[in-house]
C-alpha cells in the first residue's frame, strides 16, 4: 500500500503492507493445509533457508512450508544479532500468519514477539504493524462497525476491538516513534530500503525517516474511515484560522479529547520548524503545503477553502528562489481551480503560469504547465434530451 498525499503523483510506499495485502488476497485459493492458530510445525536441525528458496515456497502456494523456513530463519537471526535479518524475517512471517489464519492471529503475533532494539529496525516494525492495524480496519470495516466496545482488566482479542480501539492502537505506534523523531532526523528513508520503498522527491523534502513517519501521521490523522462520530460532527466548530497559524506545541498529540485536525497541525508544524532549523526550505515549503492540502480536502465550505488559499498565496513569495516554490504555485492553482474545475479558471491559470515562468524546469514547473495547458484547452460538451417533442431541437453542443 501506498500513501499519497493529494495533489502529488510522488509517495513514500510501504512495500511490506503491498505483500501483505498480496498474500492476503491472492494466495488465500486454493487454501494450503491449515496450521492451528499460533502454531508453527516443528523443524529441523538443518540451516534454514535462504530467502530465494523461501520465495518459491510461496510462489508455489505452500505456505505453510514458507511460514516453517521463515520462522527458522527468524530465530536463527535473533540468536546472532542480525537484526536486519530478523525484522525481515519477521515481517514475512506476519505476512504468511495473515494470509494463513488471518489478521487477528498475525497482529497479535507481531505484538507477542521480542524486537530488534536498534531505532531503525524498530521503525520499519512500528510503521508496518500501524499499516497492518489500518489495512485490518478497512477490509473487515463493516464486522468491526457492529461490535461494541469491550471493557476488561486483562487483555481483550482483536476480533473484539472496536474501529476506535484500532486506530488508538496504530496511533500509540506513530507516537513511540514520535518521541524518537530527532534521531529519526539523522537517518535517510534509503537506510531502510528494504521495507520502505524510496520516494522521488528532490532532496531535502522528504528524504528522512522523521519525514516519513509524519507524513504517514498525518495520513492516518485525516483518515475521515477511523473518526469517531463527535469528530466527524465536530468538524464544522474548528478553528481554521488557528490551524493555518499554529506551530510547534499546538496540540497534544496524545490526548484523545483533541480532534485529529489539531494533532496534524502538530505533526506538520514539527516537521516544518524542524526543517526551517535545518535551514531546508524546501522541506518546510513541503511541510506547510501537506497541511494546506489536508485541511483543504476536509474543509468543504467556500468560505473556508477561500481562506485556505489566501493563507498559501500570503506564504509562497517567500520562498520564491527556491524550485519548489513552483510546486506551491500548482497546489495554489489547483486549490483556486477546485477539484472539479468549478472556480476560478482564468486566476487558476494566472497562477500556475507563474510557477512555470519560476522554475520552468523542477516538477513543480511542469505541474504548473500541464494545468495552464488542461484550462487553455478547447474543450465541448454534449447535451441531449432523453424525450423531446416533435419538431423540437433536442441535441446542444457548448
Amino acid at each position: 500500500m501506498s500513501l499519497v498525499p493529494p495533489g502529488s503523483s510522488r509517495r513514500f510506499a510501504f512495500v511490506a503492507a503491498v505483500a501483505a495485502l498480496i498474500l492476503g488476497g491472492a494466495f488465500v485459493a486454493p487454501a494450503p493445509p491449515a496450521l492451528k492458530k499460533g502454531a508453527v510445525p516443528p523443524a529441523s536441525g538443518a540451516a534454514p533457508r535462504g530467502w530465494s528458496e523461501i520465495d518459491r515456497l510461496v510462489s508455489e502456494q505452500k505456505l505453510a512450508e514458507a511460514l516453517v523456513e521463515v520462522s527458522r530463519r527468524r530465530e536463527a537471526a535473533r540468536k546472532r544479532g542480525d537484526e536486519a535479518d530478523w525484522t525481515s524475517a519477521l515481517i514475512r512471517e506476519v505476512q504468511l500468519r495473515t494470509a494463513l489464519h488471518g489478521y487477528e492471529t498475525a497482529v497479535r503475533f507481531l505484538r507477542d514477539q521480542p524486537w530488534p532494539k536498534r531505532l531503525p529496525y524498530r521503525t520499519a516494525l512500528e510503521l508496518y504493524g500501524a499499516q497492518l492495524l489500518h489495512n485490518y480496519s478497512r477490509i473487515y470495516s463493516w464486522e468491526i462497525r457492529q461490535r461494541e466496545r469491550v471493557e476488561s482488566s486483562g487483555a481483550i482479542d482483536l476480533k473484539a476491538w472496536t474501529a476506535e480501539q484500532i486506530r488508538d492502537e496504530a496511533t500509540r505506534a506513530y507516537l513511540r516513534l514520535w518521541a524518537e523523531r530527532e534521531a529519526l532526523g539523522r537517518m535517510e528513508v534509503r537506510s531502510l530500503a528494504e521495507f520502505v520503498q524510496p520516494n522521488d522527491y528532490p532532496r531535502g523534502i522528504r528524504d528522512t525517516l522523521r519525514d516519513a513517519l509524519s507524513y504517514f501521521f498525518a495520513a492516518h490523522l485525516t483518515d475521515t474511515s477511523d473518526w469517531t462520530p463527535a469528530e466527524s460532527n465536530d468538524l464544522f466548530r474548528r478553528d481554521l484560522p488557528a490551524l493555518l497559524a499554529a506551530g510547534p506545541g499546538s496540540a497534544r498529540l496524545g490526548d484523545a479529547f483533541v480532534h485529529p485536525l489539531a494533532k496534524l497541525t502538530e505533526v506538520l508544524a514539527d516537521l516544518e520548524a524542524w526543517h526551517a532549523r535545518n535551514g531546508e526550505r524546501e522541506g518546510a515549503l513541503e511541510a506547510r503545503l501537506e497541511r494546506s492540502r489536508r485541511l483543504f480536502a476536509s474543509f468543504s465550505e467556500e468560505e473556508d477553502r477561500r481562506r485556505i488559499e489566501s493563507d498559501l498565496s500570503a506564504r509562497l513569495p517567500a520562498f520564491r528562489e527556491v524550485p519548489w516554490f513552483a510546486t506551491g504555485q500548482a497546489d495554489l492553482a489547483g486549490f483556486v481551480a477546485r477539484p472539479d474545475e468549478s472556480g476560478d479558471l482564468v486566476r487558476a491559470r494566472a497562477i500556475a503560469e507563474a510557477g512555470r515562468a519560476a522554475w520552468p524546469s523542477s516538477v513543480g514547473g511542469r505541474r504548473c504547465f500541464a494545468i495552464s495547458a488542461r484550462i487553455a484547452a478547447p474543450g465541448y460538451r454534449l447535451e441531449a434530451m432523453a424525450t423531446d417533442g416533435a419538431g423540437r431541437r433536442s441535441i446542444r453542443v457548448l
